[in-house]
């Protein structure tokens, strides 16, 4: 489901990136939609990472029972691994269009193989926490640090533009999760129905965090354009 948010996200530019493709002088606009795209789902998946930290522990608490608090550790060091793969999965795409992603799938299967080999010692030393960190091992080498060099050389993005324009989001973010922390400190959940109200009020303080602190004006743009439909239906 986490992955499945950052995959909606970018698919409605496909159409835009062929085109970009195919018009060779298109490049400097290739890179841009690729940091504006990476920007909305970096500010979306970090909605439900952050929220998962604060209330993914008492959730699976009282949703699996005794003896499941292991999953809350293997889902955090999972998600963690994955985040700059979905935020840059519009780079998917790219390479498809310019049939260069060749070398994708044999960097994929490689971290597959990797994978299983510092999975499998890791899993009996250590358990579940085990083999999810020999996952995540085997991601960050393939995902964070090949892939985005093969991104910067070959296919002529912007890596060192993309990642800066990123870490301009962290304040807000950061801000809303000192926030989020402070309420589930100070009222701990113990039901669901709390841990849904909590959840909810942090989506609102998240969301003005971002964007009092985060967002850039074309996505100010588009929040307004989602209030004023709103307010439109509510009418």
């Amino acid at each position: 489901m986490f992955c499945t948010f950052g995959t909606t996200i970018f698919s409605v530019f496909i159409p835009r990136v062929n085109r970009f493709v195919v018009q060779n002088d298109k490049h400097q606009e290739l890179n841009e939609l690729f940091i504006k795209v990476g920007r909305i789902q970096f500010e979306v998946i970090m909605l439900i990472f952050t929220g998962f930290v604060l209330l993914g522990k008492p959730f699976i608490k009282i949703w699996g029972g005794h003896g499941y608090e292991q999953s809350y550790y293997v889902a955090l060091i999972l998600l963690s691994a994955v985040i700059p793969s979905q935020i840059q999965n519009l780079g998917i795409q790219i390479q498809m269009a310019m049939n260069k992603h060749k070398f994708r799938s044999v960097c994929y299967f490689l971290i597959a193989i990797f994978n299983v080999i510092i999975s499998i010692p890791l899993c009996i030393k250590y358990g579940p926490v085990g083999s999810a960190t020999g996952t995540a091992i085997a991601l960050v080498l393939g995902t964070w640090i090949v892939m985005n060099i093969y991104y910067h050389k070959k296919i002529k993005l912007n890596i060192f533009k993309f990642w800066k324009s990123i870490l301009s989001i962290v304040t807000g973010i950061l801000i809303a999760f000192a926030i989020g922390y402070a309420i589930t400190k100070f009222y701990k959940p113990v039901s669901i129905f709390q841990i849904i109200v909590i959840g909810l009020t942090y989506v609102v303080v998240y969301a003005i965090s971002l964007f009092l602190f985060s967002m850039n004006q074309y996505e100010k743009e588009i929040v307004y354009s989602i209030f004023k439909k709103f307010i439109i239906i509510v009418r």
